[in-house]
């Protein structure tokens, strides 16, 4: 289980992932199409590649090629997708993302691999579930646009007070994007098709990953990218509501180590494993943190009081299977990311304004 092959393996976490597998001994393989709203316009290499990653320009709806890669590998990391959280490109989301998927799992069914792991996401979840004073769990389903009234700690519903618990991997979906149902439909191919044709089969449901690296074409994706796209541009980041919304930031380079030992673990084998620190932090916590960094109080957010109808109010992970199958704590806190994630950009903020 020594060559990997990872799908859009030149992005943020990908190209992390590469040099998590190259420093274990392992060999990769790269195809990524370098999408502008990752990579930016006219990118011609993906220049956060290692030199040891042999990199193919392609796409994964290429079944040629994506047959000949998946021969020539023994495991195959899929990250290939598109997302547009505030946009609805729908057919460009379920060709990519669906089509894609459909055309690796063919190939590995005609040429077997030793394991896949999906990159999924925690949006599957949708605004997840709530506890209140009785200890009762409640789902929260959200119909049509959403309101600016939402749900939080110390509101109320039906005369109780609910408080959001951590996403646990048995929670059963609730699909409020149409990038969320891809991700959920990627999982759901997979495992089917992985018991089938009898191919192990691991899904990694992300949350919010941030790092060095990170694209800031595509602010929107995160409250991570907003913050720090705005300060490299000595500009105010938007929060949205009430800045109170739960979130797990998990730095890259500990996304990248979970998804080595998923790879190696076969305890992971048929599983779905929450990829986050099971921390809960508030946008006005994460504010904080960046202010310890500009305490001469320019570039203060701006708390917006709006809403948009794809935001999640509550997502923070439960890692107790994480814990368990792998052994995993983060190494790299919030507050030391963040100082990592700020020195870098400062480095380069003469070459950005």
């Amino acid at each position: 289980m020594r060559k990997i092959l990872i799908t859009g393996g030149a992005g943020f976490i990908g190209s992390h992932l590469c040099d998590e597998l190259i420093k274990n001994g392992y060999k990769v393989t790269v195809i990524d199409n370098l999408d502008p709203q990752i990579h930016g316009q006219d990118a011609e290499c993906p220049r956060q590649l290692s030199k040891y990653v042999n990199y193919i320009n392609g796409d994964v709806r290429d079944v040629f090629t994506i047959e000949k890669l998946v021969r020539e590998n023994d495991v195959v990391f899929h990250f290939a997708s598109v997302g547009y959280p505030h946009e609805p490109r729908i057919q460009e989301q379920n060709d990519v993302n669906n089509i894609g998927t459909a055309v690796l799992i063919q190939a590995i069914i005609k040429n077997p691999v030793k394991k896949l792991l999906i990159g999924s996401c925690s949006s599957i979840y949708g605004e997840g579930y709530y506890k209140d004073l009785y200890g009762q769990i409640h789902r929260m389903v959200r119909n049509g646009v959403r309101s600016k009234h939402v749900r939080c700690i110390g509101d109320r519903e039906d005369q109780a007070f609910l408080e959001p618990i951590a996403m646990r991997e048995e929670f059963i979906p609730s699909i409020e994007s149409p990038f969320a149902l891809t991700k959920f439909d990627q999982e759901t191919l997979a495992m089917l098709m992985g018991s089938r044709h009898n191919f192990a089969v691991c899904s990694l449901r992300f949350f919010s990953v941030y790092g060095i690296g990170q694209s800031f074409a595509n602010e929107n994706l995160n409250v991570m990218a907003e913050f720090t796209s705005k300060a490299l541009l000595n500009k105010s980041p938007l929060i949205f509501e009430d800045g109170n919304q739960i979130r797990d930031f998990i730095y890259v380079t500990d996304a990248a180590k979970i998804c080595r030992l998923a790879m190696e673990s076969p305890l992971t084998n048929g599983e779905i494993i929450n990829v986050g620190t099971g921390i809960p932090t508030t946008v006005n916590r994460l504010a904080e943190l960046f202010r310890a960094h500009y305490p001469d109080g320019q570039n203060l957010p701006v708390i917006t009081g709006e809403s948009r109808s794809n935001d999640i109010r509550h997502s923070f992970a439960d890692v107790t299977k994480l814990n368990k199958l792998l052994g995993f704590a983060s190494v790299v806190n919030l507050e030391k990311g963040i100082g990592k994630l700020v020195s870098s950009f400062e480095s380069v903020k003469a070459g950005v304004i």
